[in-house]
């Protein structure tokens, strides 16, 4: 499907969405009672969203690597709500020895710089094999205006044109860079923070564990719904596997693309599975959990291992809000009160 088609999609998909919201309440609680019984955490207008959703039968990825990215950011464009404002948004281009135009990263900057900003170094989810700039924007600039802190997001390399530990290496240079250009940027280098949803919560795991003790170690770490655990089975993998916004399948053909053909690397490894790596240490965490979502159990026992580590961790449980909120912020209100808190909290830890 060519892109634009893509887009205007899902734009139409927003404009049904947003108008359930205004149907009757006893009408949209009929209607998400129908569609799905088992949410009992998610309000009617989740429901229905999650009911339409499975009835589509929509997959994250499919065998067409790059259709997949394609439908990717198209639902996340669709989705979106009128633009943030920010006092400042820069791009910019991040020098690597193997990538020759460089890596892409953009910079959200909410308010004048006072020099004593606070920074997160961001990495976005979608699996290590989706996702862009353009899918987390919103997000971005979200967070930025509701913490009061900059943003600068990476655009790291994908699988399976480059498999693990690729994007670890580029999103362990992007902090690098983050560091050296504090200066440049009004930010104070001990706030600056690193985060990211899904994958990118397993990357920022694993960047925080990896220069822990170094020049560029965090002040803290936001991991949004992570992926966390790649070995052990959890209730969860079971509960919400099938039917919903990401799948146990979705999640194995991600594993199987990022890890591709005979990687040094294995899945018992901390540099992908944090989860079995030395926590000691580490800075603090704000740990965010969708209640419907796969990988809802990984991300509570992180935050449990965190603490038994001596780390202060703390969650945010999000009842009845599925993986891949953060891309619903213009669809339903109470994903979009669930990132402001996050900002909010986050911006306390930092």
């Amino acid at each position: 499907m060519p892109r634009k088609l893509s887009i205007a999609l899902y734009k139409a998909q927003k404009f049904v969405a947003v108008s359930a919201a205004k149907l009757p309440a006893p009408l949209l609680g009929a209607m998400g009672r129908a569609l799905d019984p088992n949410l009992a955490n998610a309000d009617s207008h989740m429901r229905v969203l999650l009911g339409a959703s499975r009835a589509s039968g929509h997959k994250l990825i499919t065998p067409n690597v790059k259709k997949s990215r394609k439908n990717y950011e198209a639902i996340c464009i669709g989705s979106r709500d009128a633009t943030i404002e920010m006092h400042e948004v820069e791009t910019l281009t991040l020098d690597h020895p193997e990538v020759k135009r460089g890596l892409k990263m953009r910079r959200y900057v909410p308010n004048k710089p006072s020099g004593t900003d606070a920074m997160l170094v961001f990495f976005h989810g979608g699996g290590f094999v989706l996702g862009s700039l353009e899918t987390h924007d919103e997000f971005c600039r979200l967070f930025a205006r509701e913490s009061g802190m900059q943003v600068l997001a990476l655009d790291y390399r994908l699988a399976p044109e480059h498999v693990a530990p690729a994007a670890i290496l580029d999103c362990e240079l992007c902090l690098s860079f983050a560091f050296k250009s504090a200066a440049r940027f009004g930010v104070s280098t001990d706030r600056i923070a690193v985060g990211g949803d899904s994958a990118g919560g397993n990357l920022a795991a694993v960047i925080t564990q990896q220069t822990r003790g170094s020049d560029i170690q965090s002040c803290a770490q936001l991991l949004i719904y992570p992926t966390a655990d790649t070995v052990k089975p959890y209730p969860s993998h079971d509960r919400w596997g099938t039917g919903y916004t990401l799948s146990f399948e979705d999640m194995s053909v991600f594993e199987s693309i990022y890890m591709g053909k005979n990687n040094a690397l294995d899945l018992t490894d901390p540099l992908i599975a944090p989860i079995r790596g030395d926590l000691k240490k580490l800075p603090p965490a704000l740990v965010v959990i969708a209640e419907i979502d796969v990988l809802s159990d990984e991300g509570v026992a992180y935050a449990q291992k965190l603490e038994s580590a001596g780390v202060k961790a703390q969650t945010q449980q999000c009842f009845g809000l599925p993986h891949g909120f953060i891309h619903m912020i213009g669809l339903h209100e109470g994903s979009k009160q669930a990132c402001i808190k996050m900002a909010k909290n986050f911006a306390k830890m930092v």
